[in-house]
């Protein structure tokens, strides 16, 4: 089982065992391990939470917007669809599962694959190219004038467009969400996963 993926600084890998009860959204783990160990390396840690979707402070900059949907790339890489769905909220137009983001990916923009097509699966976000056309990342948070949502005591303040990189290439494939400012924290809702 696995949860919200955060960047951590670990001591040890043992140390990772506390996450639970002691880790957060964007804590650092190292702060809980114990000082007589040598740090072994920095690397990404896909860690237990009960918090579900995820939640930012509410002076979270543009940069810990993108940060949380790279994370969110990150579990589609590792084709933890079921995690990516529960990382944020989803509009209910969309009708979103882990079953038709995954057809949406595979099938670029779309959820239908014809017999013999090219499949295509998120791929890591640190070692994409552009295409020879030049496109590269596409990483944009668009604030606006707030507006009420569905959900009682919260605004949508912002969009974010993020291209994903499929098959180890930036792609026009475009996951868009809104930024939820709610009352206890900021989070995000997807809406779309379409070329753009």
């Amino acid at each position: 089982m696995r949860s919200n993926l955060i960047v951590i600084n670990c001591h040890a890998l043992r140390c990772a065992k506390l996450a639970p009860e002691m880790c957060g959204n964007m804590t650092k783990l190292s702060s809980y391990a114990r000082p007589d160990l040598k740090p072994r390396r920095e690397f990404h840690f896909l860690t237990l939470s009960m918090t579900r979707p995820i939640k930012l402070s509410h002076d979270a900059s543009d940069e810990d917007l993108l940060n949380a949907v790279r994370d969110w790339v990150r579990l589609l890489a590792a084709e933890e669809y079921e995690e990516a769905l529960r990382y944020t909220y989803q509009d209910p137009y969309f009708e979103w599962t882990p079953d038709l983001i995954r057809d949406v990916i595979y099938g670029y923009g779309f959820p239908v694959l014809d017999e013999g097509d090219e499949v295509y699966k998120v791929t890591s976000l640190e070692t994409a190219v552009e295409t020879n056309g030049g496109l590269g990342p596409r990483a944009e948070v668009d604030f606006h004038m707030p507006r009420k949502h569905r959900i009682s005591n919260t605004l949508i303040v912002a969009e974010i467009w993020f291209g994903l990189p499929l098959n180890g290439v930036w792609s026009d494939v475009t996951a868009t969400f809104n930024v939820l400012f709610m009352e206890e924290c900021v989070s995000l809702e997807l809406q779309e996963i379409h070329v753009f």
